[in-house]
């Protein structure tokens, strides 16, 4: 992930990729799943 806040987000034509810009100057493509995201503190509960 990103070591700084997102300041920009965007969602390709199919809906597949999302490009994610963050303050900390990187840049990350990211691959859309089928797999729900589950977090930490949702385990626990």
């Amino acid at each position: 992930g990103h070591c700084g806040e997102i300041r920009c987000m965007s969602i390709t034509n199919n809906g597949m990729h999302i490009v994610t810009a963050a303050h900390d100057r990187s840049i990350r493509l990211w691959e859309r799943t089928e797999e729900p995201l589950i977090l930490d503190e949702e385990k626990e509960q």
